[in-house]
């Protein structure tokens, strides 16, 4: 990846929305003309900076890595336990639907071991009439 963006955050109520609002400001330094794959970017950011809070994550670190096809998303906390997607969700119910909605919108996601705990990684297509605004060495990847 070309471009790399890092923020750590204490676990706080408004965490999920500070998140959000940075990703969305490194996303605008990062690619012209990003689209709807921008709100899905926040969107995933949102769902994963939540799911740590839940979890009783006291520190999350939050990471963007951008090319020019394909945009990463990573999200590292030092919660117990592991990811796992909730295999029926009724309507009235209030949780359980973010890893859902991140596997709807990312090309892929998933987790691994880290030495604060774990990661939980999602990947983006970056579609192709959006521009980079930042250099690059590695060739274009298909989108």
């Amino acid at each position: 990846m070309c471009f790399r963006a890092t923020r750590s955050m204490l676990c706080e109520p408004a965490m999920a929305a500070v998140a959000r609002s940075w990703t969305e400001e490194q996303l605008a330094q990062m690619y012209a003309g990003l689209g709807g794959a921008g709100h899905d970017a926040a969107l995933v950011v949102s769902e994963l900076v939540t799911n740590c809070q839940q979890a009783g994550a006291h520190v999350v670190d939050l990471t963007l890595l951008g090319h020019h096809g394909a945009l990463r998303v990573e999200v590292t906390d030092d919660a117990p336990g592991w990811p796992e997607m909730s295999a029926h969700v009724e309507l009235d119910q209030v949780r359980g639907r973010g890893l859902r909605i991140v596997d709807a919108v990312t090309v892929a996601w998933g987790a691994r071991a880290d030495r604060a705990g774990k990661t939980v990684w999602a990947d983006l297509a970056v579609p192709g009439h959006a521009l980079s605004r930042f250099g690059c060495t590695h060739s274009r990847v298909a989108s």
